[in-house]
This record gives structure tokens, C-alpha cells and sequence, in this order.
């Protein structure tokens, strides 16, 4: 038995949605019946009647906010897809779409088949996300408060929006270079409306302790002020002009700031709290100590509590963060952020190599809501990290992790600088949703969405780097974010590459394999010359 969808062009099922959809579940139905427009030129009608039953796609949703599942079942020509919450909903909508055929290969590279009659077999599935809070993100580097930046350019981050929808992550982190939260008001207005109506949670993350207590009007960017600058108040900095963390003075006003703007943005989940690289290795050297800074992530969870009790404070551990302190335990609303510079993913979080940051994170993190961060991106390009981010996300799993978030690292693009983490975040955001997908159901996805008739070829060139990769690694210990691709390599892989430009049905294909193959000579430039920089495209469209 089947469900026919459309027939010739024309549809054969309406979209029903609840008098009263709200905006999430509305935009859902929108999305559906532009989808099945492009897969079939069938104009489908959107009716707000609350209807199921045979010639329906019927989209409905609870209000289990922090759970994300949906069910569809397809039968007696009838479709009906029902979300834990509006969100939930949008992602079943996506299921069924990527059931139809469509790819969602990355932000500015789907696929969306040409089928003037869609039919589906029945089905029904169940689905539950894997972990809570799920994420892929970049950081955008803004140097200082005079220069122009455009990194908010809408062509830029809206087609990104809504990819990560697209992959079921329910997350949009805003990570802007150090002490830079302003920048989140020029960003909401733009971007405000596409977050809401599709239910992602927002999150600002990044160094924020210095942005709270400026030392000077040049990094006050928060306008608050020269109540904390260094000329007018000398006590609260050392010789060395670094804060005295451990004075209650300054944790109170950093406190109560970062409270006040949590508070003061009702369309945030929340804003992360940390002290920079910077300051916190100054105060490692001056106090050999880190306990004030505990102190002071306790104290504003105590306050925020007050403030908005159904918060959470998430605080961003790295370096000498990561260990924990002698009897320490955080406020029960505080998030933790596992974030270590030192995971090498050549290998796997339980392998010897990375032994040490993976029991350093099973201290914050074992049984307890928090969310480990993967520094995918600073990763020597085209290493292939698919079966390591299943390791690792198993892993996490098994430990009671809530939350994991992948990271590209500074760049435009959620996938890195020319889409070189495309397939490997393609993989990590299945299996953020589906933690028990085969891998190489993800990847031959993500091949058929990106180079059509030349998946082939492109599979086997992504297999010749998996071999590679495996030999070395194996021989010895390979080195987080070291290149590994050597000119004989190249030779090797662009001889497949040369079949599948071959085979390449359009120049759009073409371009993304010549995009491979320029990332590939890049590492290997920068392998040659390693005091260089390889060039690079920022931001590829």
C-alpha cells in the first residue's frame, strides 16, 4: 500500500493544521507545501481546521519544550505527523520530505528531486532525539569595535538558519570573538523572526567576563560605563592590569551584569559566562588559582535563580577550567560547557591519545545536564572524522551527557571555510538526532544531495582519504590539527576527482568538486610550507 501525494502535478493531499497553530507549527505547514511545490509543481492548500483522516497531511505538536520526538504514520491515503512540541513537528516535516527524496546536504547545497507524481510507500516511525541540545556553529572574529564587519550579510547567515532546522538541531549558538555580546542586538533584528518561527533556542556563547567588567572605554562595548575602568578604579587591577577576580566587589558587578542582560533578552535561552584565554592564564600565573572564578559562575547562578528561576546559567570551561576544584559543586541551574583545545580527533575520546580530557570532562559532566563541545574545525582539512564523532558521541551518551555541539571554528560558514566539514557535520548532525544511523547511511545521503550522478566517484575519494588516514595513524601518534596529505596523495585522489568532474551532470556539482580538490592542495601547501598560511575562501556560496 502507498500514499499518493501528488499525481501529474496536482496535489491528491491537503495540509491541515490546528485553528490555532502558533508560529512554529505554521511555518512547518508552509514549509511542507513549498517543498512539495518544488519536488512536484502541486500547488497544496493550507487549511487551519484541525482535521485527519484520508486526503490530509495532518501536522500537529504538544508543549514538551525541552523534548524533541515526533511519530508519522503514512496509510489509507492519509499522512499524519505529530511533534512533541511546534519544533518537533518542523523536524517531522523535514523526515518526510527527506523520505520523498530531498537532501538538506548544507546551507547552500540541497537537493529537491523532480517528481511530478510523489508517492510513498506506508510507514510509520517513531523518533526521539538522541541528546537534548544539539548544535553546529562558528565563530565570527571581530578584532576591535571601529572595524567593518559583515559577517551578518543576510545571504550569509539566513540559508544557515535554516539548515540547522533542516538537520533536526535544535540549537543556534552566536559565538562572536571575545567580550563581543553587543553584537547579538545589531544581530537579533535581522535574524530574530527566522529563529523564532522555527523554535531553535538561541544561546550566546563565548569569553563574556571582560565584556561585564571593562577595563577601559576602548573594550567597555557594552556601554556600561567607568565604574570598572582601571583609571577610575585602580584597586579592582593588579600591577599587571589583570581583574582581581578574587575581590567579592568585582564578582558582584560582573554578577549582576551578566544577570540584568540574560534577563533583559527574553528571546535568549541563555548567555554564557567564562573569562578569556587571556585573563585566565594571567591569573593562573599570579594566584595559581582558579577558584574565584568558581565562586563567581555560583554566585550569578544563585542570582539568576532569583531573577528567572526557569533559567540556566551555562559557563563556558576551558583550560585550567577543566579541572575540577577540591569539593566544588555547581548551583543546580548551572550548564556546564566541556570545551578542550586538546582533544586530538585523529583519535577517538577513548583511545590512550586522548585518555587525559576525556576524564577531565567526566568530571562536570557524568550524570549531570551539560553539553561537550567539539572543536571539529581546527582539524587539518579533509581528515576524516565520521567514525570518530560516532565514538565519541556514543561515548558521551554512555556518560549521561545532554548535549553535544560542533564547532567549525572562526569562519562564515557553519561547515568551515569551503564546506570542509560538510560531510562531517552532515554525520554529526544525524547522529546528534539518531545516534543508531549507520554511518555510511549518512554519508551516501550527504553524496547523493552534494554530486548527484558523481557520488560514486566522490565516495571513493572519500574512501582513499579514510585509508590514508587510518595507515598513518596507525604507524604513529598524529597530531591534532597537523596536516597529513602529501603530494603523492594528491596525484592519487585527483585522478578520482578528474572522474567525477567527468561525471558531473551541471557546473553547480562541478564547482563543489573543484572546491574538494582546492581544500585538499591546501593542506597539502600548507603541509609544504608550514610557517605559511594556506589561502583560503572565507565563505563560499
Amino acid at each position: 500500500m502507498s500514499v499518493k501525494i501528488t499525481e501529474n502535478g496536482f496535489a491528491r493531499l491537503r495540509i491541515s493544521i490546528p485553528p490555532n497553530p502558533g508560529k512554529v507549527l505554521a511555518f512547518a505547514a508552509g514549509e511542507l507545501a513549498s517543498c512539495l511545490y518544488r519536488i512536484s509543481r502541486a500547488g497544496t492548500r493550507i487549511l487551519p481546521d484541525g482535521k485527519n483522516g484520508p486526503g490530509v497531511i495532518a501536522l500537529s505538536a504538544g508543549n514538551e519544550e525541552e523534548r524533541d520526538a515526533f511519530s508519522i504514520v503514512a496509510r489509507d491515503s492519509s499522512i499524519s505527523i505529530h511533534g512533541s512540541n511546534p519544533r518537533a513537528a518542523l523536524f517531522g516535516v523535514y523526515e518526510l520530505l527527506e523520505r520523498a527524496g530531498c537532501v538538506f546536504a548544507g546551507p547552500f547545497d540541497e537537493f529537491v528531486p523532480d517528481i511530478p507524481t510523489l508517492e510513498l510507500e506506508d510507514f510509520s516511525t517513531e523518533q526521539t532525539a538522541s541528546f537534548d541540545r544539539r548544535s553546529v556553529y562558528n565563530t565570527l572574529l571581530i578584532f576591535n569595535r571601529s572595524v567593518h564587519f559583515d559577517g551578518f550579510a543576510p545571504e550569509r547567515f539566513l540559508p544557515q538558519i535554516a539548515w540547522l532546522a533542516k538537520r533536526k538541531l535544535n540549537t543556534f549558538v552566536f559565538s562572536v570573538d571575545f567580550n563581543r555580546y553587543d553584537l547579538w542586538d545589531s544581530f537579533r533584528f535581522q535574524a530574530a523572526d527566522e529563529l523564532e518561527k522555527r523554535g531553535l533556542k538561541i544561546l550566546l556563547l563565548n569569553a563574556s567576563v571582560e565584556y561585564f567588567f571593562p577595563q577601559s572605554h576602548a573594550q567597555d562595548a557594552g556601554d556600561y560605563g567607568d565604574s570598572t575602568y582601571a583609571s577610575e578604579h585602580p584597586e579592582y587591577y593588579d600591577g599587571n592590569g589583570l581583574l582581581r577576580i578574587e575581590m567579592p566587589a568585582v564578582r558582584r558587578i560582573v554578577a549582576e551584569r551578566c544577570v540584568d542582560f540574560i534577563v533583559s533578552h527574553a528571546e535568549l535561552e541563555s548567555a554564557a559566562l567564562s573569562p578569556s584565554p587571556k585573563l585566565l592564564a594571567g591569573i593562573l600565573n599570579r594566584d595559581s588559582s582558579v577558584a574565584p572564578f568558581f565562586e563567581l559562575f555560583n554566585e550569578t547562578a544563585r542570582r539568576l535563580r532569583v531573577s528567572a528561576p526557569d533559567k540556566k546559567l551555562p559557563v563556558l570551561l576551558h583550560g585550567a577550567l577543566l579541572d575540577l576544584p577540591a569539593g566544588f559543586a555547581f548551583e543546580k541551574n548551572v550548564l556546564p560547557l566541556f570545551s578542550s583545545a586538546a582533544v586530538d580527533f585523529h583519535y577517538n575520546c577513548r583511545s590512550p591519545v586522548n585518555a587525559k580530557e576525556f576524564a577531565r570532562g567526566k568530571q562536570w559532566t557524568a550524570g549531570i545536564p551539560s553539553v561537550w563541545i567539539d572543536h571539529l574545525g581546527a582539524e587539518s582539512p579533509l581528515t576524516p572524522l565520521a567514525g570518530t564523532v560516532r565514538k565519541n558521541l556514543e561515548a558521551y551518551k554512555a556518560l549521561g551527557v545532554s548535549g553535544a555541539f560542533a564547532h567549525a571554528g572562526p569562519s562564515y560558514n557553519f561547515l568551515g571555510a569551503r564546506n570542509r566539514r560538510a560531510l562531517d557535520f552532515y554525520v554529526y548532525s544525524g547522529l546528534l538526532w539518531n545516534g543508531d544511523q549507520d554511518v555510511e547511511e549518512y554519508r551516501g545521503q550527504w553524496l547523493r544531495g552534494m554530486f548527484g550522478e558523481a557520488a560514486g566517484d566522490m565516495r571513493e575519494f572519500y574512501r582513499l582519504l579514510e585509508v590514508r588516514h587510518d595507515a598513518l595513524s596507525s604507524q604513529y601518534e598524529m597530531k591534532s590539527a597537523a596536516p597529513w596529505i602529501d603530494l603523492e596523495f594528491c596525484h592519487e585522489a585527483q585522478e578520482v576527482l578528474d572522474k567525477a568532474r567527468a561525471a558531473a551532470s551541471s557546473e553547480r556539482i562541478r564547482d563543489r568538486i573543484d572546491a574538494v580538490n582546492v581544500a585538499m592542495l591546501n593542506a597539502c601547501v600548507y603541509r609544504l610550507c608550514p610557517h605559511g598560511v594556506p589561502p583560503e575562501d572565507e565563505f563560499l556560496r
